[in-house]
């Protein structure tokens, strides 16, 4: 039985001695460094009692009294799923995983399976919402209609609606809930793509009392579409499914840092196209 142990600290290496002196397991230690440093005496190190020598053990020098493999690498990932450690140079299976980071490190630098997998599954009912994006503005905004036409229900509740849901989440009633959004929409789309893109980015400017309040809460609702700067890769993807930025490529982008945002314009009517189609995620759309 493989046993991969991740940390070549105390925890690591005394685990890995444990397990190897048993003999029931083929035993292989994974350590960003060929020595395990001694913390305790490190102390001394500084005001030059000890030196930085004398205060590690090398690695080879444990291993020659108990015979354990150790591979020298930085480790990336982990993937439960598939009993794979990804490492910097090379991808190591194992059948029981030890972890001996230290718990700082691990809060650090690993994301666990389980927000991995959240994550994953928020992407995907996502990009379904996206998809059915129509289907959704056909079947609300009929009953929104039914509700008003055959239910008698006041102009102003739709509007106190509106602006709630725009409190939340920012101008959704014109792409997802209104009637007269599905007429337009369906309309707009007989004209051809670059018609469609102009008609609709000069319907959502115009728009309605509902889309002028619920278009400047944009700025400040609750959810807002976000960038993680640190894993976008700069691929423009977002920029080409927004028909903001396709109007007016000189002021918008989702992306560039010096442009102004149009998840943030009064124009946006949050269709999260851009959100749907980012490859690597970074585009969110959250609190």
């Amino acid at each position: 039985m493989r046993v991969l142990i991740l940390g070549g600290g105390f925890a690591g290496i005394q685990t890995a001695i444990q397990l190897q002196k048993s003999g029931e397991f083929k035993v292989t230690l994974v350590s960003n460094r060929d020595y395990l440093y001694l913390f305790p005496i490190s102390i001394w190190v500084p005001v030059r009692i000890k030196e930085f020598n004398d205060v590690k053990v090398p690695l080879a020098n444990i291993q020659k009294k108990y015979p354990f493999d150790v591979i020298v690498d930085s480790v990336k990932e982990i993937h439960a799923a598939s009993q794979e450690v990804v490492c910097k140079t090379q991808t190591l299976n194992y059948d029981f995983l030890v972890v001996a980071f230290g718990a700082d490190k691990m809060k650090h630098k690993f994301r666990y399976s389980y927000f991995q997998n959240k994550i994953i599954m928020m992407k995907k009912i996502l990009k379904v919402l996206v998809s059915s994006r129509m289907i959704i503005l056909a079947v609300l905004g009929v009953s929104t209609y039914i509700g008003i036409s055959h239910y008698h229900i006041s102009l102003w509740y739709i509007l106190f609606y509106g602006v709630f849901l725009g409190v939340i989440f920012g101008k959704v009633f014109c792409r997802w809930v209104c009637p007269m959004g599905l007429i337009m929409e369906m309309l707009m789309g007989m004209g051809g793509d670059d018609s469609k893109i102009k008609q609709m980015y000069q319907y959502h400017k115009i728009g309605c009392p509902i889309a002028w309040i619920s278009g400047f809460l944009n700025k400040y609702s609750l959810f807002r579409i976000k960038l993680n700067e640190d894993t976008c890769k700069n691929c423009g993807i977002c920029d080409k499914k927004c028909y903001i930025v396709a109007m007016e490529p000189a002021k918008f982008s989702l992306y560039k840092p010096a442009m102004v945002k149009p998840g943030d314009s009064y124009t946006c009517s949050k269709c999260l196209q851009c959100v749907a189609s980012c490859p690597k995620g970074s585009l969110t759309y959250k609190i």
